[in-house]
């Protein structure tokens, strides 16, 4: 799981002005990426229970959510795609 968190995981963070047009492909980049770490986060949560506490925490919380995935939501235009990124998080 930490290899494929540290190795894995790359959301690129672009200006506000260009991810505001959806149809290009640095928005449509990022967008695969943001939806595939948060796959990345649902799995490693589901091993709540079975590996250490503190290891899923560093993983899931500091590495996958605070890294990338708060940072994406925050360069996110405001708007419908935002809330579902929040209530998917």
């Amino acid at each position: 799981m930490k290899k494929s968190v540290e190795e894995d995981v790359f959301i690129p963070l672009y200006p506000k002005s260009t991810v505001e047009d959806r149809s290009s492909l640095r928005s449509k980049f990022q967008e695969r990426r943001f939806w595939s770490a948060v796959k990345l986060l649902s799995n490693v949560v589901l091993w709540d229970g079975i590996v250490q506490e503190d290891k899923v925490r560093d993983l899931g919380l500091s590495k996958l959510l605070n890294r990338y995935l708060l940072l994406n939501i925050l360069n996110t235009p405001l708007g419908p795609d935002n809330i579902e990124k929040c209530n998917k998080v």
